[in-house]
């Protein structure tokens, strides 16, 4: 019998990409001296800076061929977490921004992908997937992209906080 949570399955999957990408926070990584993970709070109150992830929630898909008989069946879904890389490089730096955000984006992937089953998310998903980045240039709050993290998971219907394989 699974163990029952009061924790979202989508929370619990965040809170491993969190943990994962605090490893590059406490050094692991001598590319990306990254400042701080943070998972914003509704009313904002975070400040841009230089080498700083910003994890989000995406949306958020039914994939019915995933699905599973049962009872109660398994319902399985595409989340999508946003996991936004940003770098406020010098003007002063002869290195291209772009090479600050491909290292940093790398990092990123790396510190996710930290072993062979890395896209079970400790057991909470069937499949994971990196899509496309998508690249912000200048402005106020630095430069940067967003690697969007698609993880593929299952629950039953009758209960969205009980994990199914």
């Amino acid at each position: 019998m699974p163990v029952v949570y009061t924790t979202t399955v989508e929370e619990r999957i965040a809170e491993v990409i969190e943990a994962r990408l605090q490893l590059l926070v406490a050094g692991s990584s001598a590319l990306a001296p990254v400042s701080e993970v943070i998972r914003p709070l509704r009313s904002g109150g975070y400040t841009p800076k230089d080498w700083q992830i910003v994890l989000t929630l995406g949306p958020k898909e039914s994939v019915p061929d995933l699905n599973c008989p049962g009872n109660p069946p398994a319902m399985a879904y595409d989340q999508t977490y946003n996991i936004f890389c940003r770098v406020m490089a010098s003007e002063r730096d002869d290195t291209p921004v772009d090479a600050f955000v491909s290292a940093f984006l790398s990092e990123a992937q790396m510190a996710i992908t930290n072993s062979t089953t890395w896209y079970q998310m400790n057991g909470y998903s069937i499949d994971a997937v990196f899509d496309s980045p998508e690249y912000v240039e200048g402005g106020g709050g630095g430069d940067g992209a967003t690697l969007p993290l698609r993880v593929t998971y299952r629950v039953s219907e009758n209960n969205p906080y009980e994990v199914r394989a």
